[in-house]
């Protein structure tokens, strides 16, 4: 990595490859089970984004009861922000009979998610298959 401040202050802010924003996150609906797979294409999910998944979450949630399984499979590194913006969207859909189900294929963040006792709030998957047999069951 360059030694420039300004190269490792866009490396630390979150995106290092400058993604576009529009590509930070993408979504599948599927409406016979009533389920949309959000998955994490930044491989940093951080306070940069967290404002903007919020959004994203929020806009694809609108006047639907459904379960929402949020795919970390491309995210390297998950900040507490980004955490509090996923615990933010439950409370708000949890009076809307709606779910969160993790997909976290890394055993280093599943394990921060575990100790933080997140597991008592959502589910988490080590795969995006366990995810949708559990949302199917």
């Amino acid at each position: 990595m360059n030694t420039d401040l300004f190269d490792r202050k866009v490396f630390l802010s979150g995106n290092s490859m400058q993604m576009k924003q529009s590509d930070w996150f993408s979504s599948i609906y599927r409406d016979t089970i009533d389920y949309t797979i959000v998955k994490i294409n930044t491989p940093r999910a951080t306070f940069n984004e967290a404002g903007s998944f919020g959004d994203f979450i929020e806009s694809k949630l609108r006047g639907k009861k459904l379960k929402v399984i949020i795919d970390f499979g491309n995210c390297e590194f998950i900040d507490s922000t980004f955490i509090g913006t996923i615990v933010k969207i439950f409370n708000k859909m949890k009076n809307a009979d709606k779910n969160i189900i993790l997909v976290v294929p890394n055993k280093k963040q599943a394990s921060i998610l575990l100790i933080n006792k997140l597991d008592r709030l959502f589910k988490i998957f080590s795969s995006t298959e366990n995810a949708i047999s559990f949302v199917r069951a």
